[in-house]
Order: structure tokens, then C-alpha cells, then sequence
């Protein structure tokens, strides 16, 4: 029988997760150690410039491990739960989790990356997340399923968001309009400014809309994500649409970020765009390592 690719596809999942309060406060704190970003941009900043993140171990708990299998297609599939605590003084609104899977004689035999996981978890608080690294072939264990073992790692990020302001849709596809402030956000990155255009309408009626941001990365450090979004707004001030993009961005590079969207021409008439952007700052990390024991049918 052919394999059915979806159903083998490892993918970014991201399962329904319960915040909770931590029973009891802990005694002992992680230590931490930072070091400041020199900021050499000569934009002007909106917010008061904010240091390098300190970073520290937090608490992690597996609470369920198991793998089930092989199917009739010779594969294992796993279920992981953990709880992750924010031993942090930051508000945490992102966790990213890679894992490697290891068979009996700690050979690598798969796993997932950059999985991310939406999050709001105050200081004090705790979240639980299922993992799942997807499918792997039983023959890489050896027939030693009950000696597989997976190694997880969870980084913890706190978010600084900026409303960067709002710029005109142009009224004709021949047309295009700027946004013109320059915005440094933390000291970390620089926003410079922004250019709307659109294309003529389709077939259907519809026209394409798209902004481009730039934004440089002006530390030594690397940044993990930059959010840039725009919402679409028309002249009673009800949404339209709204469009996203993100990437890392390496020290002392700069980067192009797109969005876009279709409406009817007629929606876009006198209408506006908010654009905001969000950068991400490591807070604290994880790594455990467990065995996983073979569930229920």
C-alpha cells in the first residue's frame, strides 16, 4: 500500500496547552549571568533601551512519555507531555522545542527543530506542551523499542512589541506611499521605514496590496525571531485583512520583510495600515533527556 505522505508528515504542532499556577514557590532561583548590547544605531528609540536578556535554567517536567506502534507502515509515533515553569522575571510569549530521538546504542535515529509553541506564561507560571517528533521506521532500534530515549530542548522568550504607526494605501496601482519613521526598538533593531504598493486589479476584481519593511539587526548577537506585521484598515476603520512575516536575523545584517494581501478595490478606497513588529529575547532554557515506555493500544 502507498504511504499516505500526510499522515507521515512531522509538523509544526501546536496542541492545546493549559496554564496553571505553580502549587508552591520555589526556594532556590536560577543564577544569571549578561552582558550589554552596544547599540550603535542613530535612530531614536521609543522605548528606554533594554540590555542583553539575562538567561537561566528553568524547571521542566516530562509528565507523559509513551510510543505506540510500529503501524501497518512499520512506524513508531510518540506522545509527550511536559510542563515548563517560568522561573523567570519575564512575561514569556514564546517557546521554541527541538528533540532528538535515540535508539539503544545512542545513535541518533530522528527528531523534530524549531517547533514553536505560542505562549502567554507569567512569572511564576507554568504551561504544559505536547511534543511529537513525528514517525520513524521500527528497524532503527534494533528491536529494542523499550531503550529509546529522546533528548528535548525548550528556549524560553520574552517579546517587545512596538506600534510602529500607520501609513495610506495607494489609491492607484501607478501609485506608491512611504512610511517614513525611522524606529529603533530596545536598542537591538532598526526599523527603516517602509513602502506600500499595489498591482492592478484581477480578473475577479481583486487587488494585491504589499508593504515592505526593512531591518537591521545592529548588535553582535544573533536574533532569533523579528515579527513585522501589517493590518489593513478602510475607511470606517473596520479590518480588512492582515498579513505576517518573520526570520532570525544574524549580527549586523538587514533583511527585507514582505506582506501582502487581496481585497476589492472598491474596500481599499481611502484606506489605512497599521504596522507593528515584535522582536524576541532569549529569557531562559531547558534541556532533559528521558525514555519513553510503550503505551496503550
Amino acid at each position: 500500500m502507498r504511504k499516505r505522505a500526510a499522515k507521515k508528515k512531522a509538523t509544526r504542532k501546536k496542541a492545546t496547552r493549559k496554564v496553571v499556577k505553580k502549587a508552591a514557590e520555589k526556594t532556590d532561583t536560577a543564577k544569571f549571568t549578561g552582558q550589554s548590547f552596544v547599540v550603535i544605531s542613530d535612530t531614536q528609540s521609543e522605548s528606554l533601551p533594554v540590555t542583553k536578556t539575562p538567561q537561566g535554567e528553568v524547571d521542566m517536567e516530562i509528565t507523559n512519555f509513551t510510543y505506540s506502534g510500529p503501524d501497518s507502515d512499520g512506524d513508531i509515533s510518540w506522545d509527550l507531555n511536559a510542563t515548563v515553569n517560568n522561573d523567570t522575571e519575564h512575561v514569556v510569549e514564546l517557546i521554541k522545542t527541538s528533540s532528538l530521538v535515540l535508539n539503544a546504542d545512542n545513535i541518533c535515529v530522528g527528531g523534530s527543530y524549531d517547533d514553536e509553541h505560542d505562549e502567554f506564561i507569567d512569572p511564576g507560571d507554568s504551561v504544559s506542551m505536547n511534543l511529537n517528533p513525528g514517525y520513524i521506521k521500527e528497524s532503527v532500534f534494533g528491536g529494542q523499542l523499550d531503550k529509546n530515549k529522546m533528548i528535548v530542548n525548550a528556549a524560553l522568550f520574552r517579546r517587545e512589541f512596538n506600534k510602529l504607526g500607520e501609513m495610506k494605501v495607494p489609491e492607484d496601482y501607478t501609485d506608491c506611499t512611504f512610511f517614513e519613521t525611522h524606529t529603533n526598538i530596545g536598542g537591538i533593531v532598526d526599523i527603516m521605514g517602509a513602502t506600500c504598493k499595489r498591482q492592478e486589479p484581477d480578473d475577479d476584481g481583486d487587488v494585491s496590496v504589499g508593504v515592505e519593511v526593512g531591518v537591521r539587526n545592529v548588535t553582535d548577537s544573533y536574533i532569533e525571531k523579528v515579527s513585522l506585521k501589517m493590518v489593513v484598515r478602510d475607511e470606517e476603520d473596520s479590518n480588512i485583512e492582515e498579513s505576517e512575516d518573520y526570520y532570525h536575523l544574524a549580527p549586523h545584517t538587514a533583511r527585507v520583510f514582505s506582506m501582502s494581501m487581496y481585497a476589492k478595490a472598491g474596500k481599499l478606497r481611502n484606506s489605512t495600515i497599521r504596522l507593528s513588529a515584535a522582536v524576541f529575547f532569549p529569557v531562559g532554557y531547558k534541556t532533559i533527556e528521558a525514555t519513553a515506555e510503550e503505551g496503550d493500544e
